[in-house]
């Protein structure tokens, strides 16, 4: 690592040789990373509770427009249409979905943070 005169001078190159190394060790330096993780957990959870705090707005906005997103795939996979009277409208609000035999049911789609294919796959 360059001394702080030398990293100020060329501070882009020093940042492409850190993403560089992070590339091609991406193994070794998540395994850095965990073992970090596991040793700071309340610095983890002050820099998680940062990142939220600056990008509060923005997190919501995609994980909304995720749930949309899923909830569309979902429709589609099914028809495209209501099952119960075949009504089929633009608004998703109105669709709702339920299981046939709720013995079945493993798990609450709203609380899963996922994507369509992965729900599928369930």
């Amino acid at each position: 690592m360059p001394d702080k005169d030398q990293y100020w001078k060329q501070p882009e190159l020093y940042r492409n040789k850190s993403l560089a190394y992070n590339r091609n060790n991406r193994d070794a330096v998540r395994e850095r990373q965990k073992i970090w993780e596991a040793e700071n957990p309340d610095k983890v959870k002050a820099i998680k509770t940062r990142y939220y705090e600056k990008n509060r707005e923005t997190i919501k906005r995609k994980r909304d427009q995720d749930r949309r997103e899923c909830k569309e795939s979902a429709i589609v996979y099914l028809g495209g249409r209501c099952k119960e009277c075949g009504i089929v409208d633009v608004c998703l609000d109105i669709y709702c979905f339920h299981h046939t035999n709720p013995e079945f049911k493993d798990f609450t789609i709203s609380s899963r943070r996922t994507k369509f294919e992965q729900l599928n796959q369930s």
